[in-house]
Order: C-alpha cells, then structure tokens, then sequence
C-alpha cells in the first residue's frame, strides 16, 4: 500500500482496527493503552508490539473529532532481547498531574559503545515532540587509551523537575544534572544541582 494511502487510512482507523491491521501483518506481544497524553479531553492511543526481527515498535494516535491521527513513532532494534520490550515503554506525570507523558527506551550502539538512551516526550498540537534526552547507560572506550568505561544515570521524578545522578565507572565520578520544565519553550532545560 502506498505510503499517501496508509497515511489516510490511519487517519479513519480506531486504535483497535489499526491494531488487527498490525497483527494481520505479522505483530506479536500487542499491547494497547488508552491515557490522556495533552489537555483534551479525548483519551489518546499507545499501542506497542513486536516484529520478529525487527525489534519493538509504538505507535502514538491522537484523536481528532472521530477521526485518528498518527502523533508519532517509536522503535527499539539493536541487539533486541525481550528485556528491551519490557523497558521500551513507560508512561509518567512528568509536568502535570493527570498528563501522561511517554518515556521511552531504546539501545545502540556500535563495535567500542553501547548505550540505552531515555527520551521524555509530550504530546503538543497533535504530534510526539521529545522534551528530553538522557543517557541512561553507556558503555565505551575512550581512545587513545584503550580504557572501558561504564555511565549509570538514575533519575527521580518531581513536579516539572527531574534530577539525573550520574556515576561513571572506574573511578566512580558522579556528577547531578537538574532538569525543570520550560513551558515556553516545551523542554526541559538543565540547570545546576543544588549544594
């Protein structure tokens, strides 16, 4: 089917047709979620699932009078293991209370790195827009030296902020990242970790 006709059908498909349509295509392990993602009151659309082989994969519907919209999309291919659909996604009140926003997980990676990045995105006139992006493991070489190291975040969770304590391995250095939203600019934006 032509890209231009996909695109149209989706937008009169319901969550649950869109759904038959993946698992007539081969999709396995689906899952749909209905949460309020923006300040409207219609419940938008999260369905997630699998291809073999080609990893996990989200699609985010936002809902439009009757119609359904594509918002965005989201996969994770790299070295999948199943572990990595378990983790792929996460919804949280990052901003607002009773406003979900989508945390999703992805790894990659190549020969001397590994990495599972976390982006925090909102949902904003209809389309995913990603408000944060965090390293939340890495592991690397750093040349010349030769020597491996390993990068841990752990993140907590406030009202509009999020703070990000770091670790990186040997030598264990930590470093604190503070992140408060920006509604202005629809981000978070990183400032200095308290003393």
């Amino acid at each position: 089917m032509p890209a231009f006709q996909f695109l149209f059908a989706l937008a009169l498909a319901s969550p649950e047709a869109l759904a038959d349509q993946l698992r007539s295509q081969g999709a396995t392990a689906l899952q749909l979620h209905r949460l309020q993602l923006d300040a409207d009151t219609p419940l938008e659309a999260v369905i997630q699932y699998e291809l073999p082989g080609k990893g996990v994969h989200a699609i985010v519907l936002d809902q439009r009078g009757a119609e359904w919209r594509e918002a965005g999309r989201f996969n994770s291919w790299w070295n999948f293991t199943k572990t990595d659909a378990d983790r792929f996604l996460e919804f949280r009140e990052t901003v607002e209370g009773g406003v979900k926003d989508i945390l999703i997980r992805t790894r990659s990676g190549g020969t001397e790195d590994a990495r599972t990045t976390l982006e925090i995105t909102r949902l904003k006139d209809g389309a995913v827009v990603t408000v944060l992006s965090i390293k939340e493991h890495e592991t690397a070489m750093e040349h010349p030296s030769g020597d491996v190291f390993t990068t841990e975040a752990k993140l907590s969770f406030a009202p509009g902020a999020i703070t990000v304590h770091s670790t990186r391995h040997p030598g264990n250095v930590l470093t604190c990242q503070l992140h408060r939203w920006n509604a202005a600019a629809f981000r978070f934006d990183e400032t200095p970790c308290p003393k």
